[in-house]
Formats: structure tokens, C-alpha cells, sequence
């Protein structure tokens, strides 16, 4: 039936008329639904491109959580495309030079990236700064990324409030992460669910932050009786404790073979031996490498050639002294005393050079 024509005995049958409008109006809803259907039809994969002014790498590194990992081809003239299918919503990271950024995607989204290869990081800073979104689902990832570098540069939060009692800390960082999530955009059910459960995790963070800094300030604090490790093996399979060196400073390295922030950290902890060679201090490193790989470990020592005190626990990450220490990251350091007592659970890295000296000169070494 042809719904704009009208014959004479239907031109007048009110009933008709009404008829012809409902089915007008129906086919005028389907085809409209069939078109926003259409117009939202997501594709099973994201779509990214890009530009870089000043360029100075001939490609790009795009990989996730899930280690799925991709080499994208960047042009002469600074343009990168390319497609990337990702198993689940989440952080996709791109690596370009010195700079490792992450930011919110999924398979769907068609994203553009700009930025300038030129910039420089700022007091270490390592995410690209200048980085700008343009395409379908720009809008979410702008926002997610500004939300995390404006924190980053400047926080919202001091740490003024770990000195809260557990129970104000507790209700401050629950209302902080609530309105977090009740400021962020409702229009991708996929980002929403992502960015809950990435503030949940956080808030967790943040109450397990506060769990450890209470710990240490009663545990590991100035003044407090060090924990001790005994019997840890040297490269030379000689057992050693921490009496065996009471009466002097000891600085710690906790290190490992797989750390590379540590092997960094080797030139200045020499620099820094070599400074205080003769001085009531000794310099011990405390691998934390397995046992089984106890091998690497020496010839790494060799190799180094790591002439002061190198031990290894017994036990890895899971040795009773870097447990009670709280060693969860390395390169980690601790200064005690001559007496055994805590000067500090979390010294200086040797490479920021005025902070230890002014913590060694305070102890008069």
C-alpha cells in the first residue's frame, strides 16, 4: 500500500486517516532508529593515527597491561596510522623516545594523537605533556587524561592528610574517590566501568598507604631499634649478620640482578664510597635476587666489580628483614646507626647527592 496516496472513500474515513498517521509515524520511528543504529555501529577494533611535529624516531610502540604490544611505522613527515585490537577497555600505552604515556582506549574508538617530539621533561617528569586527542571517544580520553595529569602536576591532595586519624582518613579518601567518580562523564558505559573500578583500586591504595606510613612511624621510626638479619651469605659463602658490624653506620642497598633502576644507582653508591672511604660507615648491598639464581648474582658483583659488603637474603622479596623493612620496591635504602637504632627506613638514593650528604653530615660520619 502506497501510505501517500488516498483513495476518495478512504479520503474521508477518520479512522483511516488515524491509521495512516500510526503507520506513518511507525515507519518514521524504525527508520530512524535503523539510521542511529547505523550511525553508532562501532567497529571491533580501534582505529589510531597521528602527527608529531619535531619528530625524531622513525616509530612508536603501542602496547597494554595484557602485553599485547604492536611497532606502529611513524613517516617522514611525522603521520602515523594504524589499527589495534585490544582484548578489554583499559590503558593503552605509547612509548616515544624517553617517554612512556598512557592513556584510556578501546576497540571502537577512533583516535588522532598530536605532539611535540621536541619537549623536554621537566625535574623527571616522564609522560608527553603537549599530547592532544581529536576523533571518536576524544572526548572521554582528554578527560581521563587531564584528570590524571593535572593530579600528577598538581596535586589535589597533601600529605597532610596521613597524619588524619584512621577513621577521618578513611571517610576523607572515601568521599575524595566518590566525587571523582560522580564528576566524570556518564556518556561510555565501557569508561564508566573501567574508571570505577580504577578509583576503587586506587582508594585501596590509599588506605594501604596509610596502613604502611602508620607502621613505619611506630615501627621503623627515628631512634627505634632496627630490625636484623642473620646469617646472610656473602660471594664468598660467608655467613654474616648485622652485629658483625655494630659500632658503625650502615647504609643498605637493597638491590637486585632484574632491577635496572638499581645497576643506575651503582656509580653514585662508588662515588659515594669512595667519598667516605675511612669514615665509620660501612656500604652493604643486600640482593634480594632468589636463591637460585644466586649465580647471576656473584658474576653480576663481579662484573660491577662491587667491592664493599654484597649479601644475599634468604628468602628474596620474602626474607624476613625486607619484610619487617618493607621493602616492596628497589632500589631501597636504610641508614642505622652505631648503636643498631633507625636513622632512616627510607634514606636518600645515592644520586641526590646534597640530601645524603646533609643526612651524613647531620650524623657527623
Amino acid at each position: 500500500m502506497n501510505l501517500l496516496k488516498i483513495n476518495k472513500k478512504q479520503r474521508f474515513n477518520p479512522n483511516t486517516i488515524i491509521s495512516i498517521r500510526v503507520m506513518l509515524l511507525i515507519s518514521i520511528i524504525a527508520m530512524s532508529i535503523f539510521s542511529c543504529k547505523q550511525e553508532v555501529k562501532e567497529k571491533s577494533y580501534l582505529s589510531i593515527s597521528g602527527e608529531i611535529a619535531n619528530n625524531q624516531q622513525d616509530s612508536l610502540v603501542f602496547f597494554t597491561f595484557h602485553t599485547e604490544e604492536k611497532t606502529v611505522k611513524i613517516n617522514p613527515d611525522g603521520t602515523f596510522s594504524d589499527t589495534l585490537h585490544l582484548k578489554k577497555p583499559g590503558l593503552l600505552y605509547v612509548n616515544y623516545k624517553d617517554r612512556q604515556h598512557s592513556f584510556f582506549a578501546r576497540n571502537g574508538y577512533d583516535l588522532h594523537l598530536t605532539w611535540d617530539g621536541s619537549e623536554e621533561k621537566i625535574d623527571g617528569f616522564n609522560p608527553i605533556k603537549t599530547l592532544k586527542f581529536s576523533g571518536y571517544g576524544s572526548n572521554i580520553v582528554t578527560y581521563h587524561n587531564d584528570e590524571t595529569m593535572n593530579e600528577y602536576l598538581n596535586p589535589s591532595r597533601n600529605e597532610d592528610r596521613f597524619q588524619l586519624s584512621e577513621g577521618d582518613f578513611f571517610k576523607e579518601t572515601e568521599q575524595y574517590f566518590e566525587t571523582k567518580l560522580n564528576k566524570a562523564p556518564k556518556t561510555d558505559p565501557d569508561y564508566t566501568a573501567y574508571y570505577a573500578v580504577d578509583l576503587y583500586q586506587s582508594k585501596r591504595f590509599e588506605f594501604d598507604k596509610y596502613q604502611k606510613k602508620q607502621y613505619k612511624a611506630s615501627v621503623l621510626k627515628k631512634g627505634a631499634v632496627s630490625p636484623k638479619f642473620t646469617n646472610y651469605e656473602d660471594v664468598n659463602g660467608k655467613k654474616v649478620s648485622l652485629d658483625d658490624f655494630k659500632g658503625k653506620y650502615i647504609f643498605i642497598d637493597f638491590w637486585a640482578t632484574w632491577c635496572k633502576p638499581c645497576i643506575r644507582q651503582i656509580p653514585f653508591i662508588k662515588e659515594l664510597e669512595e667519598a667516605y672511604k675511612g669514615k665509620n660507615i660501612e656500604f652493604i648491598g643486600i640482593s634480594v635476587d632468589k636463591q637460585k639464581d644466586k649465580g647471576k648474582w656473584k658474576t653480576m658483583v663481579a662484573e660491577k666489580n662491587l667491592t664493599n659488603v654484597q649479601l644475599i637474603t634468604d628468602n628474596a622479596t620474602e626474607a624476613e628483614f625486607t619484610k619487617v623493612y618493607k621493602v616492596e620496591s628497589i632500589p631501597r635504602f636504610i641508614l642505622i646507626d652505631p648503636e643498631g637504632k633507625i636513622v632512616s627506613a627510607e634514606a636518600p638514593w645515592p644520586e641526590n647527592k646534597e640530601e645524603i650528604k646533609a643526612l651524613f653530615d647531620e650524623m657527623g660520619i
